[in-house]
């Protein structure tokens, strides 16, 4: 078996790819090749090669929660693909990589994982040395490993629970790395003589990822009339979150209605389509298994629809427009001189399209791409519904489109894949961003179906054929606009930081999710009852969004900053500096600090030199103390 791993710097540009082959014998051959593929490196030293996987730690992994150093990139990986960070050398144990491309790791919490044997721990301890006062290192021992084992062995025998619960026992860099592995009874008195040094990491990290504590859950309003009637009938045949259930009736709903019925800001129109992005702790959180009742329920009320309108993936622009794509015809004359009217594409006449985007991470990938024109077309999508593609022979445009999408996503891959405020702006805050869980464990679910279904189907049908052929503008009760009123200031309010980007399109969200509920009650105006439980769905919304993003500001330089001050404590701005090998212009590290200044998440003392005064700065004194409490 031949396996390739690619090494890429901090722009994702391949530098090196390492392969290896397995001998019929149990050996290994190793080699390097050039991007190219060509053999060798063309004079590379293999010391100044990127650690692998370096490239993902901005994006992937925020400081300060820890990050493993393997030996080897299969280690690594079986790590990463265990939800671990991790990174790792790729000299092999015989060579120790530069402290350049150390310098990534700086301000971190780095436990190294040897290799079990003399060889891997003399490569991890040189590692320990170049690391030393750049970054917080911890050891880690694995009793039980077999001669020559790492992490790869280990994740062979063991769940990813087991990782989590051995990094736990993380202690400081040995001494002496003489002699095997030590004893169980040994590694338990190292993990008692930790340093208060990484003792107090250890804890700071705690504390930190005890500070995320799942977003508490909507109340009772959030589950109003038939949308809630639909969660309580399928919650038996689920293990669905309710709240992804509720959601993914609203979204699906309000796509069945169409683009008649809308309510007004001002000028601006907004439909009841709706933009929903379920997200997971992982694939495990059932966020697809939601939507498989509610398909069934919409294929009972609406056969055609749910055959015909929607629609699979989110591959391209064009593939949006496509299909809501608008009828196409030109004039070409006849042989007798006259003109006739030919239908070059006829077009879709229903501009209803409910697209599911299963693997949203990929649709983020795809949108990075230079030339990409599904960011755009998705903002136009949900802004206006007016939308076309100029950059290609033949353009296609659409009026009139009423798109909605169900996404999916996990956490890690939502917090690798958007990472910055223009990204946020540009596309993340057209959705309702819900973090949603396994409700309950259902070995062997019964299907939905049965005298159950056809009443809800039956509801359902009966609340779109009230809305087909709706035109009209819905608008507030006197009731429901004295409560808007008072709700107006918090929803408008500004917010910083990624969170505060994801959700300040508070405002029309609200308003589009109170119209949805009332079109599912038959009402002919948004009342009281509607706006609640719009709000509370909302208020859970803005909740996850902290959950998943917490103080991220969304910009690179002032969230690397953040988790150094967290992990090494006061700073002169000499050292954020180096932080990052003097590549970002003083300017841009000022625009940094401030935008954490502003946001009281830094401070700084001016300390008197003599001269120009020294700046410190660091986490305020009653942050520090709260995120240790």
């Amino acid at each position: 078996m031949v396996s390739f791993w690619e090494v890429k710097d901090r722009a994702g540009q391949t530098i090196a790819i390492h392969q290896r082959k397995d001998r019929p014998d149990g050996g290994k051959d190793m080699a390097w090749r050039r991007p190219s593929g060509e053999l060798g490196l063309n004079g590379t030293r293999l010391e100044s090669l990127p650690l692998y996987g370096a490239h993902r730690l901005a994006a992937e992994w925020p400081e300060p929660q820890p990050l493993v150093l393997t030996e080897g990139e299969k280690a690594c990986d079986a790590l990463v693909a265990a939800g671990v960070p991790a990174v790792a050398s790729v000299t092999g144990a015989s060579s120790t990589p530069s402290a350049e491309s150390l310098g990534d790791l700086a301000g971190r919490f780095v436990i190294l994982w040897p290799d079990n044997d003399e060889a891997g721990r003399a490569h991890m301890l040189r590692i320990a040395e170049r690391l030393s006062g750049s970054a917080v290192v911890g050891w880690l021992d694995w009793s039980d490993a077999p001669e020559k084992g790492d992490a790869a062995d280990f994740l062979a025998h063991h769940e990813a629970a087991d990782v989590r619960e051995l990094l736990k026992s993380a202690t400081d860099v040995p001494d002496d790395i003489s002699g095997t592995t030590p004893s169980a009874e040994s590694a338990v008195s190292a993990v008692s003589t930790l340093s208060a040094h990484t003792a107090h990491h250890l804890s700071a990290h705690t504390a930190l990822s005890a500070q995320r504590q799942w977003p508490e859950p909507p109340g009772r309003q959030a589950f109003l009339g038939l949308a809630g009637r639909v969660v309580e009938a399928v919650d038996g045949y689920t293990e669905a979150d309710p709240v992804a259930v509720l959601a993914t009736f609203l979204a699906a709903f309000g796509s069945l209605v169409g683009s008649g019925p809308h309510a007004l800001v001002g000028a601006d129109r907004h439909g009841a389509n709706l933009f929903l992005a379920l997200v997971g702790k992982s694939a495990k959180a059932r966020k697809g298994a939601s939507w498989t009742p509610v398909r069934e329920l919409f294929r009972q009320v609406d056969l055609d629809w749910t055959a015909q309108r929607v629609i699979g993936g989110l591959g391209s622009g064009e593939g949006v427009v496509h299909c809501v794509r608008d009828r196409v015809e030109r004039l070409e004359g006849k042989k007798d001189g006259d003109f006739e009217v030919v239908v070059v594409d006829p077009g879709e006449d229903d501009k209803r399209a409910l697209v599911l985007a299963p693997e949203l991470a990929a649709v983020l990938r795809v949108m990075a791409r230079q030339g990409s024109t599904l960011s755009a077309v998705l903002r136009d999508a949900w802004d206006r519904g007016d939308l076309r593609i100029t950059t290609r022979n033949a353009p296609i445009r659409a009026t009139g489109a009423h798109v909605s999408v169900i996404a999916h996503v996990t956490e890690e891959e939502l917090r690798r894949e958007l990472t910055d405020t223009e990204t946020v702006n540009g596309f993340g805050n057209r959705f309702l961003w819900l973090a949603v869980r396994r409700s309950k464990e259902l070995p062997e679910p019964e299907p939905f179906r049965g005298a159950e279904l056809d009443r809800l189907a039956a509801e359902v049908l009966e609340a779109a054929l009230a809305t087909a052929n709706l035109r009209a503008e819905l608008t507030r009760t006197d009731a429901a606009r004295e409560l808007w009123r008072a709700e107006y200031p918090q929803l408008s309010a500004e917010r910083s930081g990624l969170a505060g980007a994801l959700t300040d399109r508070g405002e029309p969200q609200v308003l589009r999710l109170s119209l949805v509920y009332a079109l599912a009650d038959r009402s002919p105006a948004i009342d009281v009852p509607h706006l609640e439980a719009a709000l509370e769905l909302w208020r859970y919304a803005e909740r996850s969004t902290t959950y998943l993003f917490g103080d991220s500001l969304g910009d690179p330089v002032a969230d690397r900053i953040l988790g150094f001050l967290r992990v090494q404590g006061p700073q002169a701005r000499e050292a954020l500096r180096e932080l990052f090998g003097r590549h970002v212009a003083s300017g841009r590290l000022d625009h940094a600090l401030l935008a954490l200044a502003e946001r009281g998440l830094v401070e700084v003392r001016r300390e008197a030199t003599g001269g120009r005064p020294r700046e410190l700065w660091r986490i305020p004194e009653q942050s520090a103390k709260s995120a240790l409490s």
